[in-house]
């Protein structure tokens, strides 16, 4: 979006830092930075009515807008009249809501199951103390984030204890009770928060009766029968226990661990499953490791090719009394099979030639769902919301349409943001569970904003949710998406597959020849409810594309944004969906190349959905002759080295002509 005027300070008397997003009473922090550049990447894909004065932050609940200064600090304003009693309005003071957020996704990275957050008001406002429960509400932890009496504390502790003996206390930097925490029982857990760039990110520390203080951040600390454990706390209990080996634990890169022939081992009773499998980092040597998964994420058959998705940390810690401690251990949130058997980046991973049998039928476990109420849902729990999906489905499916996830969380009152991307493929695969012949795959309807509807991204996570993939069901992901899509049409309105094929192609070739301009010979077959062109690219040149596609891009820069495809596609006349990727490529290649006098790539301006970074920049990088080949850590940077410069080239010379 364009960058915002100043506006006079005159009416501003509530200047305010942190908001919610998602409504009132969400607890979804955002922190705007103060300088400029930092105020024009945070507004990038939001609106000035997207932030409120979140009741959570002790605030009057109404919308704030934001405040852009060339030489004040930017700020969230209240729009007058003023009736808001708020007295938090600092870069600290949604810190409960960033801790809270933070430990229940470590929770649930750790395999904890039904996590529930609770923000307590001791007195001056929500956010004096933060509950976290979970493993049905068996264990707490409670992370005290205002001053307490020293008696007060001690009654709390003690009352605590007896209502929950697995309750963990923490602190926040304010509680001034570390050093008593720590005086009593040897050491004390913190929190605090760090301004990182758009962000306040969540530190945990080590608190000694020393007074001295190790801090990490929460991803470095792992949680055992004792609580929050951080990787000294852990140093000093080995050395305690008569380990020879300090035991080493620390986060891999998203993507860089591969791994095949997984063999599942887990002991009875855990709350991760843990497999056995061979494993590749990314340029290294191939290992035999494990491997630990949360129960409900799909579990990896042997034959296929995974990559471990998301942050993944490497333990020799013991997962359960029946692992080995000499095991090497990767703790991961999920992973994903490749569509393709091999992969150069780790070239000793070599699945079968021939793919095993499979039995006939898969059992898979039901996916469990959180039966607490879901915050500013409009539903009372996750089995409401999978109910409310299912309706909602049912009805695209009988008008023979798809529907983007967001449009599909808006129809129940909720916003994408409340979901994490784990929490989207559980609710869908709920949706169709348990699988059988008759019933019709629903969640095949459902794509994410701005991409094609066949396949989705996301098909391929439900199919496995569901216990079943694409190489068992004979076919490209595309085709089996194509059948299921098909089948959910035929089975709501009680036709037959031949025949809404046959209206589907009928219905496209209608629409299409409405739009036809320019009669060009076609060859085709139907994809989802549409018809893709036998890889020709209907009405308009390559040359046409590129030129649109540039001016597009141009003015982008100008006003220092990000675009994505919908926006690209409807400057050159089309539709995102009738634009392949490989077509894509092509167009922004020769965009880059018509700017190669300036070396600026406005290909790096590009965003996927959801403002994710394209998957294919590092191809755009090696048909220019750039560096290419990069860890995803160093792809990024090169992308937003690009980006700044693009935005700096066209900022300084807004005239230049595209």
């Amino acid at each position: 979006m364009p960058p915002i005027a100043s506006v006079p300070d005159e009416d501003d008397t509530r200047k305010v830092q942190t908001a919610v997003v998602g409504g009132a009473g969400s607890d979804w922090p955002v922190f705007l930075p103060y300088d400029q550049d930092g105020f024009d990447r945070f507004m990038r894909g939001r609106s000035r009515n997207d932030f409120y004065c979140g009741t959570l932050l002790g605030g009057c609940g109404k919308i704030l807008t934001v405040r852009r200064s060339e030489v004040k600090k930017c700020h969230f304003a209240h729009r007058p009249p003023v009736h808001c009693r708020r007295t938090a309005v600092g870069e600290e003071s949604a810190d409960h809501l960033y801790i809270g957020q933070a430990l229940q996704r470590w929770l649930r990275r750790q395999g904890h199951q039904s996590v529930t957050v609770e923000y307590l008001d001791l007195g001056s406002g929500p956010g004096g103390a933060i509950e976290l429960r979970f493993d049905s509400d068996r264990r707490m932890i409670r992370v005290q984030m205002n001053r307490l009496s020293l008696r007060d504390w001690q009654t709390a502790r003690e009352q605590s204890a007896t209502a929950r003996p697995e309750a963990h206390w923490s602190y926040g930097s304010g509680s001034g009770l570390a050093h008593n925490e720590a005086t009593e029982h040897g050491h004390a857990i913190r929190f605090e928060c760090r301004t990182v760039d758009d962000t306040r990110e969540v530190y945990v520390g080590t608190q000694f009766k020393d007074h001295s203080v190790e801090w990490v951040p929460l991803a470095e600390a792992h949680l055992d029968d004792t609580g929050i454990v951080a990787p000294r706390l852990a140093e000093q209990a080995g050395r305690r226990a008569g380990e020879t080996e300090v035991p080493v634990a620390f986060p891999l890169l998203p993507g860089s661990i591969a791994f095949i022939g997984a063999e599942e081992v887990t002991a009875p009773g855990d709350e991760r499953r843990l497999y056995e499998a061979d494993v590749q980092p990314r340029g290294s040597v191939l290992i035999r490791a494990r491997i630990s998964l949360p129960r409900v994420a799909a579990q990896p058959q042997p034959h296929r090719l995974h990559v471990i998705d998301g942050i993944a940390h490497l333990s020799t810690f013991p997962m359960s009394a029946g692992t080995d401690a000499n095991w090497l251990i990767i703790h991961a949130d999920g992973c994903s099979p490749l569509a393709e058997r091999t992969d150069p980046r780790w070239p000793d991973l070599r699945p079968p030639k021939q793919v095993p049998e499979v039995r006939a039928a898969v059992q898979v476990a039901a996916p469990e769902l959180d039966p607490a109420p879901h915050a500013d849902t409009g539903a009372t729990s996750a089995v409401s919301l999978v109910q409310a999906f299912r309706a909602r489905l049912t009805q695209v499916a009988r008008s023979r349409s798809v529907i983007n996830w967001e449009t599909l969380v808006s129809s129940v009152g909720a916003s994408p943001s409340d979901f994490t991307a784990a929490d989207r493929i559980r609710l869908l695969v709920a949706v169709d569970y348990p699988r059988a012949d008759d019933k019709p795959v629903l969640s095949s309807l459902v794509k994410l904003r701005g991409e094609s509807p066949s396949p989705p991204s996301i098909f391929a996570d439900i199919l496995a949710g569901l216990g079943r993939d694409a190489a068992r069901d004979q076919g490209t992901l595309a085709e089996v998406h194509q059948r299921e899509l098909v089948s959910a049409y035929a089975i709501v309105r009680g036709e037959s597959t031949d025949e809404v094929t046959r209206t589907l192609s009928a219905q496209e070739e209608r629409r299409l020849a409405a739009r036809k301009t320019v009669p060009a010979p076609r060859t085709s077959t139907v994809v989802g409810n549409r018809i893709s062109a036998g890889g020709v690219m209907s009405p308009f040149s390559h040359n046409a594309a590129v030129k649109s596609v540039r001016r597009a891009l141009i003015d982008a820069a100008q006003h220092q944004r990000c675009v994505g495809w919908q926006f690209l596609a409807a400057a050159a006349g089309h539709e995102p969906d009738d634009i392949t990727e490989s077509r894509r490529i092509a167009i922004l290649v020769a965009v880059d190349r018509a700017n190669s006098a300036s070396g600026v790539l406005l290909s790096s301006l590009v965003i996927g959905p959801g403002h994710t970074p394209v998957p294919y920049f590092d191809t755009i990088l090696k048909q220019l002759g750039r560096p290419h080949g990069l860890r995803p850590i160093e792809l990024g940077t090169v992308r937003k080295t690009e980006q700044a410069r693009a935005f700096a080239a066209y900022r300084e010379n807004p005239a230049r002509k595209p």
